[in-house]
């Protein structure tokens, strides 16, 4: 006769065989935090025959409960003849450096540090004890907090190396399993505190919806089965489309194109999955196509690490540029000898040996005219100019890259050549200034170029 703890068993080593978790030979880092589903965790995979290793992390959040969990592990681990690895975290320390949450810097030093172990081992999975209650309030969290269709299909039995082997038991089963055999295990306080909002789904939401209808937990798995679905349908699409929508321009810039982008069913979401890994909101693409749809050109955004110009017909992505204020310092010394600075190349020649080409690549400058030391920097707002053949006119820097044409994307990139008396000699590569000019006084000229 089979029992209620065989059943549970088998149902958890069906579960890894049909999700492809770890074969019979794999070696295995388990986390283990000695509450009952890591423990349990732990307890089948080793009478199972599994090649395990525990691993256990101290977080010193909970004063002497912390100290009584690693012990407690300890001896299990003891009993069970697994090796154990132990790491203690200064969690308040390091949320504080990276201005994270509790919750959130714990999960980054743990699982950060559960794959330096696997690696130490030379194993090939890390096991983490999450059940299916687990992806009941993940699912309602993150509806709460808002998610794309990705945040609706729970937690997955596999990311990258990590495995879930309880995600097809509830918490209800793993607790008969450790109540039948009479295993021991710690209850974490915190799990009966309401200040934490799983806590709250887990205490409150949850046994009112199972209130509505008993078979809320369940209903909400199957739903998550369907959404899986769904998203591998709507990945196909998003993928269909961005060979005619998206185009890789290297070094971290793509182009996305607005008549197709525009085209497309659901224009905002669409341009969301496109810019969403490179730091873009959901509220900044849905303004961006705001925008395309009003032809706003000129509008710019950021994320962290890009940034996003709305030119005519397409959207240009570029890794945002460091700050503008860095500024590249040429000593006349630096002139005389020849040296590269900013992107550009310095020499100086007699005037006689000057050869005018048509274009803007070189700029040449008088020598005995211009005050050291230059500045070869980005342009700004104000910037003033007297380009040749204006008879002395001033003119604005913006006002030249409009007349050539230079796309929003690529204005914020142009540089200047900024003398000591904070005279532009030179836009680089568009106009150079009439107040430098050679004349035939000229003896000694300076001669500048792109490098």
């Amino acid at each position: 006769m089979i029992t209620r703890m065989d059943s549970i068993v088998k149902k958890v080593l069906s579960f890894i065989r049909s999700e492809r978790l770890f074969s019979p030979d794999s070696r295995i880092v388990v986390a283990v935090s000695g509450g009952a589903d890591s423990v349990m965790l732990l307890r089948v995979l080793v009478s199972a025959g599994f090649d395990c290793v525990a691993a256990h992390c101290n977080f010193h959040l909970r004063g002497d409960e912390s100290d009584r969990d690693q012990s407690f592990v300890e001896s299990l681990c003891a009993e069970l003849s697994v090796p154990l690895e132990l790491v203690h975290f200064q969690t308040e320390e390091y949320a504080a450096q990276h201005k994270l949450s509790i919750e959130m810097a714990a999960r980054e030093l743990r699982y950060g540090w559960f794959e330096r172990i696997r690696v130490k081992h030379g194993a090939d999975v890390i096991a983490v004890a999450h059940h299916a209650d687990d992806v009941v309030e993940t699912f309602l969290m993150n509806i709460v907090r808002g998610t794309g269709i990705h945040g609706l299909t729970g937690i997955k039995p596999v990311a990258g190396r990590i495995v879930r082997p309880l995600l097809c038991l509830y918490r209800s089963e793993i607790e008969d399993y450790m109540r039948l055999n009479s295993f021991a295990y710690v209850t974490d306080s915190t799990n009966l505190q309401q200040d934490y909002l799983r806590n709250k789904f887990r205490l409150s939401v949850i046994p009112l919806l199972q209130s509505v209808n008993p078979s809320a937990k369940s209903n909400i798995l199957n739903d998550i089965k369907h959404l899986r679905d769904v998203e591998t349908l709507y990945r196909s699409y998003v993928s269909q489309l961005h060979q005619s929508v998206v185009r890789d321009c290297g070094d971290g810039a793509l182009t996305v194109d607005i008549p197709s982008l525009l085209a497309s069913e659901a224009s905002s979401t669409l341009l969301f999955e496109y810019l969403s890994p490179l730091g873009f909101t959901a509220t900044q693409c849905s303004d961006m196509v705001e925008s395309a749809r009003n032809a706003n050109v000129g509008r710019v955004w950021q994320s962290q690490s890009h940034t996003s110009y709305l030119d005519r017909g397409v959207f240009t992505v570029k890794p945002s540029r460091e700050d503008d204020s860095s500024e590249v310092i040429v000593t006349e010394e630096d002139v005389r000898e020849g040296k590269k600075a900013g992107g550009l190349s310095f020499a100086i020649m007699p005037a006689a040996e000057v050869r005018f080409s048509k274009g803007n690549a070189v700029a040449y400058a008088d020598f005995d005219k211009v005050a050291f030391p230059l500045v070869v920097r980005t342009w700004r707002a104000g910037d003033i100019i007297c380009p040749l053949g204006m008879n002395g006119r001033a003119k604005k820097v913006s006002d030249v890259l409009i007349d050539s044409k230079i796309s929003i994307s690529e204005k914020s990139a142009v540089k200047v050549v900024v003398d000591a008396t904070s005279k532009i000699m030179w836009v680089v590569g568009l106009r150079s200034d009439e107040r430098f000019s050679l004349t035939e006084k000229t003896s000694v000229a300076i001669k500048i170029s792109v490098s």
